[in-house]
């Protein structure tokens, strides 16, 4: 009885330390999950080398308001040897609302529920203030859009933490849309890294 207690206790104990330790989200086409942040501490495939690494300003500002700032989109080719995109999103101090959504575009095309190998979350162990709440894979699977809590926006003068895609693919070029939206405003911040 004693021996089936302790084994029973231990595979408790190893299936919460092994739900823990890989924190990244499976992102289905047509879904929405919720995130909790991602660490090098707890899954070390997120190291790697950076390959590319640009910062994009941006500035969507008119007569109802202001909405700039910069969008940081990184390649890091991580220790399994794929790529995982990188956003950050920083909004200036003279921006009249947070900023609420990032949507990066163009990810490889699927249908709504297919399994296909997406990873999404965020960096809290990186530089930043604020990580998504949820993110979304549009129906096509082409987009990912971090959503901010309502609360939670990515207000002025602060910047959100590195949100992050795993495609699983192996080639990537700058091409890509990346849409940046406080509400009011929809900013798209061309030539941003996207997968092939």
């Amino acid at each position: 009885m004693r021996t089936s207690l302790l084994v029973t206790v231990a595979a408790v104990v190893a299936a919460t330390t092994a739900s823990v330790a890989y924190a990244m989200v499976l992102l289905p086409a047509g879904a929405t999950v919720s995130l909790s942040g991602s660490t090098y501490a707890s899954d070390s495939s997120l190291g790697g080398t950076i390959e590319d690494d640009r910062v994009l300003s941006f500035d969507c500002s008119d007569g109802s308001g202001t909405l700039k700032g910069t969008l940081q989109t990184r390649i890091v080719r991580n220790g399994l040897g794929e790529l995982d995109f990188y956003y950050r999103v920083t909004n200036d101090a003279s921006s009249d609302a947070g900023i609420s959504q990032v949507s990066a575009r163009k990810f490889p095309e699927s249908k709504p529920g297919n399994q296909d190998g997406v990873w999404v979350d965020f960096r809290p162990d990186g530089d930043g203030d604020v990580g998504p709440k949820t993110a979304h894979r549009s129906d096509d699977g082409t987009v990912v859009d971090f959503m901010f809590s309502e609360n939670n926006h990515v207000e002025p003068g602060h910047s959100s933490l590195f949100m992050f895609v795993r495609p699983s693919l192996g080639g990537h070029d700058d091409n890509g849309v990346t849409t940046i939206i406080d509400g009011v405003r929809t900013c798209a911040v061309a030539n941003t890294l996207q997968p092939l």
